[in-house]
């Protein structure tokens, strides 16, 4: 058996010590491999994180496309919900400039290319909702199998504190890494 050193401690390098069998040194330079953003988030959970800056957020976009058309079979497909509690410190108006940044660069970027279209169509990459939107939500009945944006938000409607939260609140079409299947198909191509 081989010895092998993988440096980083992110999607490559995990993918890779997951996928190689031989005896593997993984190096990273952080205490964690779960000190950035969220593993299991394909791009909204991690290029919306607070704690990156409006380029990092940019460039984790382009590259959770590349990702999604590498790896098309290990991508969960869901919406995800952004609310900010009256106690947070940001706004949602930091969000929302955040996403209107970056559905303008997911449409530059189909436009360049059709097979980036990895999030859905461009103009429907997230959608705004008011305290009145969560109100009428509230009173729908919870789908079994949500089949638009707004069913996956019926849920949170029912059972979240409305009056907790500053508004607008953001649905992002969101996909995610879905390591099970990542390791049930073992190598690329297989």
């Amino acid at each position: 058996m081989k010895k092998v050193a993988i440096i980083g401690g992110g999607v490559a390098g995990v993918s890779a010590a997951l996928m190689l069998e031989e005896d593997i040194t993984l190096f990273e330079k952080k205490d964690s491999l779960v000190s950035g953003p969220p593993f299991c988030h394909l791009h909204a959970g991690g290029n919306l994180y607070p704690d990156i800056s409006l380029d990092e957020c940019k460039q984790l976009l382009v590259e959770s496309i590349e990702f999604a058309k590498f790896y098309p079979f290990v991508i969960d497909y869901r919406p995800t919900i952004f609310a900010f509690p009256k106690s947070c410190e940001k706004s949602p108006q930091f969000l929302l400039n955040r996403l209107e940044t970056l559905q303008e660069l997911y449409e530059n970027l189909v436009a360049k290319d059709s097979s980036n279209k990895v999030l859905g169509e461009p103009k429907n990459y997230f959608q705004v909702f008011e305290k009145e939107d969560i109100l009428a939500l509230k009173k729908l009945p919870t789908p079994k199998k949500p089949q638009s944006m707004q069913d996956w938000l019926i849920p949170f409607a029912k059972e979240v504190n409305i009056e907790a939260l500053q508004y607008p609140i953001f649905l992002v079409n969101e996909f995610g890494i879905n390591l099970f299947c990542f390791l049930s198909r073992g190598r690329v191509g297989s």
